[in-house]
């Protein structure tokens, strides 16, 4: 009977390890938009939860005074961080020049993810209780920004009441861009229309052209619409070219898909007296702590003011509190323990650019820090960083053994003869007498990474 018992124990303390350990590691390749989420889905489950979201710069993690940035201001347009500019695409090699100077407080508003930028809006608008509405309706925006599900087949999926629904539904249709969560093309315009008419600067002639007439105002047939509403020719064209100028038939257009959409970073490399400092964003965006009053409750204050719950569900909740705060806390300490390890290995990169990059693969650094390398790659995942010189690059540059040797690549190119180009064996055996021994073909491979045409077509282009 002991063994069994002993071997029982062992088994579930086994089976409770492995679970904390799945935990982690979901908490930990959790990207910055899904760990919004998770919080904000946590708090609504868990009210022992207490998370305090102080203002801080999405982009280099400092404090905000009045929506505005100084830290920001005044960096390198290569510094902006767009998307395929040099998140870990090497083309660009980060050799961007100071230039004209940047309105921080447009770019922090601009760029967001859609879907991101309404759960932001959202939780700050409705009632903590709600927060799960709000992560399921911004999940359920399409690429378009019209909303893709009805107020029923929310309130059944949450189990919550439809009116609760609704009424987030509302809220959500107040939020910018104009005519977000609409469910049509037509509400769409419409709510934005709202907006020109309670200013007076809309025609009358805009919003019935919408709500009846759109197929036709979209064929621009002009003399059927002023049939169908009883308005001359004149007055159908000038609404129409209203609509145009003014309205856009998806709310996404603020969020195009197909412009150049800035990243923010995971991590930010400080440049100090003594050397580089890095810093987790989230970690000081975000302060989770257990609610005072359950804390009170769960030490048995005789004075605290018992919540409608359980008694027992109080310590459940507080308990439920600290394990996920543990896991929040383990993703911000490992991240921060490979950030810091990256800005001592790699100082160089940090100082020099590309070509001061060391050579470094995930596991020799798991082998630095005692840890798997699962972790590692978990931890750097789709991740970014913003490096000292201003550019955001992602976590991948760090093990791009590559990069030296196509910064030196992109240098022989740009000093070659414009009248006759190098050909790939050529710049191999220049290569090869610094130092580079390639093979012409990885030579080819390099130059294409690098957006470099062959040498024929760079003659042709002379």
């Amino acid at each position: 009977m002991a063994l069994y018992q002993s071997q029982r124990e062992r088994t579930q303390q086994n089976l409770a390890l492995r679970a904390r350990l799945v935990a982690a590691s979901v908490m930990l390749q959790r990207s910055a938009e899904e760990f919004e989420v998770a919080l904000s889905t946590e708090a609504s489950e868990n009210p022992a939860l207490e998370i305090e979201e102080r203002a801080r710069c999405p982009r280099c993690g400092r404090d905000l005074r009045l929506g505005y940035c100084s830290g920001c201001d005044g960096l390198a347009p290569d510094g902006s961080g767009h998307r395929g500019q040099a998140a870990g695409a090497p083309g660009s090699l980060w050799s961007g020049q100071a230039g004209e100077r940047r309105d921080a407080l447009a770019e922090a508003q601009a760029g967001e993810p859609l879907a991101f930028s309404v759960l932001r809006q959202l939780r700050a608008a409705l009632a903590r209780e709600d927060f799960a509405i709000a992560a399921y309706l911004a999940g359920s925006l399409d690429e378009r920004g019209l909303l893709a599900t009805s107020a029923g087949e929310v309130a059944a999926a949450l189990a919550v009441e439809e009116a609760r629904v609704e009424r987030a539904i509302a809220v959500l249709q107040t939020l910018d861009p104009p005519g977000v969560g609409a469910r049509s093309v037509a509400e769409c315009l419409l709510r934005q229309l709202d907006g020109f008419e309670e200013q007076g600067s809309a025609p009358p002639v805009a919003r019935p052209m919408i709500e009846r007439c759109l197929p036709d105002l979209a064929a621009r047939r002009f003399t059927t619409i002023a049939r169908a509403l009883g308005v001359s020719v004149a007055e159908a064209q000038a609404g129409w070219a209203f609509i145009r100028a003014n309205l856009s038939p998806y709310p996404s257009g603020a969020f195009d898909a197909d412009a150049v959409i800035p990243l923010w970073p995971d991590v930010v490399f400080r440049r100090t007296e003594a050397g580089f400092e890095t810093e987790v964003i989230e970690r000081r965006r975000f302060r989770l702590g257990v609610q005072p009053l359950y804390a009170e409750l769960s030490a048995g204050s005789a004075g605290a003011r018992a919540p409608d719950v359980a008694p027992g569900h109080v310590q459940a909740y507080v308990a439920r509190t600290r394990d996920f705060v543990a896991l929040v806390q383990r993703r911000w300490r490992t991240l921060g323990q490979i950030a810091a390890a990256l800005a001592t290995y790699q100082r160089d990169f940090l100082e020099q650019g590309p070509g001061g990059l060391r050579p470094l693969t995930r596991s020799e650094l798991a082998r630095r820090l005692a840890i798997s390398e699962s972790t590692v790659s978990r931890a750097t995942a789709g991740r970014y960083a913003l490096l000292p010189s201003g550019q955001i690059v992602s976590f991948e540059v760090f093990f791009d053994a590559s990069a030296p040797v196509k910064q030196r690549l992109l240098a022989l190119v740009e000093a070659e003869d414009s009248a006759r180009p190098l050909r790939d064996e050529e710049l191999a055996r220049l290569l090869d007498s610094q130092g580079m021994r390639l093979a012409p073909r990885t030579v080819a491979k390099y130059r294409e990474a690098l957006g470099i045409a062959p040498h024929r077509l760079r003659a042709a282009l002379q």
